[in-house]
């Protein structure tokens, strides 16, 4: 019985995280809506209401919700579909092809790691990207519109960004190897740790990423409102 939940946790956490790379791709593609009603309806109650106060806080969401809106539009959600894909595809492979070991796993779970890498830098690229431009418009800044390349691949970015990208990937990978390992053989010792060092190294990658976007909402000291905003001009 033990055993046998041992084998199950794996997998059903392996699961857990395809639905929510999932979800997140969903998120990603309804975002603009989700942001432009949020952007009429905060713009509604400041007209309508009579506390300046309340009235500059219901325009601050706004402003926030306009440049997300632009945001999506100038770095668009087709962007992460190809991180998506793969970070649903390659620990898919992986695990089935590390449980039932043969001479090809080591070459899959190197392939793997090849195929995420690419892929997840570019969707960092994307990410900061989209923050960069939401936070520029909500300080009322100039908004620099990202360069793409004919295949879609976003310009610039820092070297850093390969590092983080490598770690989501080596993350996954390892995390997906461990899966496999215990899928095999519940008892697998090697297959727990690289279960739990996979986890802990996207953990580090999720965090570097976080730590370079730009706050928006939350980290703005002060909004210009122009006359067009203003409930009262």
């Amino acid at each position: 019985m033990l055993d046998a939940l041992l084998t199950a946790i794996p997998a059903v956490v392996a699961v857990v995280a395809s639905v929510v790379g999932v979800l997140v791709a969903i998120d990603q593609l309804t975002q603009r809506a989700r942001m432009r009603r949020i952007a009429e309806w905060s713009k509604a109650l400041a007209e309508e209401e009579k506390s300046p106060d309340r009235s500059e806080v219901l325009l601050r969401v706004k402003t926030w919700a306009t440049g997300y809106v632009l945001a999506t539009v100038l770095v668009p959600a087709r962007l992460f579909l190809e991180a998506a894909f793969y970070c649903l595809a390659v620990p898919a492979m992986v695990i089935w092809t590390v449980s039932t070991w043969t001479s090809l796993s080591l070459s899959v779970v190197l392939a793997g790691f090849a195929a995420l890498w690419v892929p997840l830098r570019r969707a960092i690229r994307s990410y900061l990207e989209r923050y960069r431009i939401a936070a520029e418009y909500f300080r009322d800044g100039k908004v620099v519109a990202p360069r793409l390349t004919i295949l879609y691949q976003m310009e610039g970015g820092t070297r850093p960004e390969f590092l983080w990208s490598a770690l989501l990937a080596g993350g996954i990978v390892a995390a997906s190897v461990g899966t496999g390992l215990l899928v095999g053989d519940a008892k697998n010792q090697a297959g727990a740790l690289l279960f739990v060092i996979g986890l802990g190294l996207s953990s580090i990658g999720v965090a570097f990423i976080r730590r370079a976007t730009p706050p928006l909402l939350h980290g703005g000291t002060h909004l210009h409102q122009s006359k067009e905003s203003s409930p009262t001009g």
